[in-house]
């Protein structure tokens, strides 16, 4: 009996610390905790470098991490360049993914980037960094490429004032672009280096836009067609005017013309009525020179006729310029 008393007390007790272990682990007890290094979170900017600290799930995350917390001091943003590989290897496949660290306002880079420190907790799985950039090595990478990039703009916009309206809004967005980015480059150099005053180079851009926005009010464009694109180019009409493009008809020339020719086959099954539409669309100057052409080919099918199936062709020919975009489905 005492020896039963005794082994029924000590499985008592074995389950009682079973029991109080597994609720300390269930609960979060008895866990040892992640232990932060004591440089982290510390540093502040100096005169010469801007510090970013940052954790993450590997060491090039917590690097981007950290430069996005240096980004986020100078108000321009992130951006990862993820370049993945596939290898076949005795029949079996693995996969690599690379990511080329940047952070930029559109095209502004720190390519200069020095990892001060690092940490890594295999427990947590977490690292720690502390990454520094060199404000007067920036700096100077950014005075380097607002000077070719003016050079450039200026070149362009050169060749800009020579062309009739329509080559000028097809040329419009790739230099609206380019001007942001150098508005870009100059403001975040204003906060690198507090002696540098880009007012000059941003009034330049100012100017520069309203010459943009000037040429595409100037635009006007006169849609020609023939019977059987009737209906395409009424659509054409509708998305020049949702782009703000002013769309001229009857006596009025315009200063640009989009001509619009098409050419149908039918076919007719058991089914199915079925219109295949092979368009062409020229776009011409004031002149009469041809400025780009482009030509297209789809199908609608209906059950019902022959002009139901064209008027799906139609439909589906509208739908593509919109999602590719109208002046570059029309070759422009």
């Amino acid at each position: 009996m005492t020896r039963l008393i005794k082994g029924l007390i000590g499985l008592t007790l074995i389950w009682s610390l079973l029991f109080s272990t597994a609720n300390a682990s269930f609960f979060g007890f008895g866990k040892k905790e992640t232990k932060i290094p004591d440089w982290y979170g510390t540093q502040a900017h100096t005169d010469t470098h801007l510090l970013g600290n940052a954790e993450g799930s590997s060491l090039d995350h917590a690097t981007r991490n950290a430069l996005a917390e240096i980004a986020a001091t100078l108000g321009v943003s992130m951006k990862v360049d993820t370049e993945s590989t596939t290898t076949i290897r005795n029949g079996e496949g693995s996969f690599q993914q690379e990511e080329n660290i940047r952070a930029n306002v559109d095209a502004i880079k720190f390519s200069r980037y020095q990892l001060e420190k690092s940490a890594h907790d295999k427990k947590s799985r977490k690292y720690w960094v502390l990454v520094s950039v060199d404000k007067q090595a920036m700096s100077k990478d950014l005075k380097a490429s607002i000077s070719q990039l003016e050079k450039q703009l200026e070149a362009d916009f050169n060749n800009y004032k020579k062309q009739p309206a329509l080559s000028q809004v097809m040329m419009s967005a790739k230099l609206s672009n380019q001007l942001s980015e150098l508005e870009s480059y100059a403001t975040t150099n204003r906060k690198l280096n507090g002696n540098y005053d880009p007012e000059s180079i941003l009034s330049d851009i100012r100017a520069k836009r309203s010459l943009l926005a000037q040429s595409r009010d100037k635009l006007q464009v006169k849609v020609e067609h023939d019977s059987s694109t009737k209906q395409l180019a009424k659509k054409v009409e509708s998305m020049l005017n949702d782009q703000k493009i002013k769309v001229v008809s009857g006596s009025r020339k315009g200063n640009t013309k989009l001509v619009i020719q098409g050419d149908i086959n039918y076919y007719k099954s058991p089914y199915d009525h079925t219109a295949k539409l092979a368009v062409n669309i020229k776009a011409l100057d004031n002149k009469g020179r041809v400025l780009a052409t482009s030509d297209h080919t789809v199908s609608g099918a209906s059950p019902l006729n022959k002009q139901s199936a064209l008027n799906q062709a139609t439909n589906k020919m509208a739908k593509k310029f919109q999602q590719d975009g109208l002046l570059t489905a029309l070759g422009l």
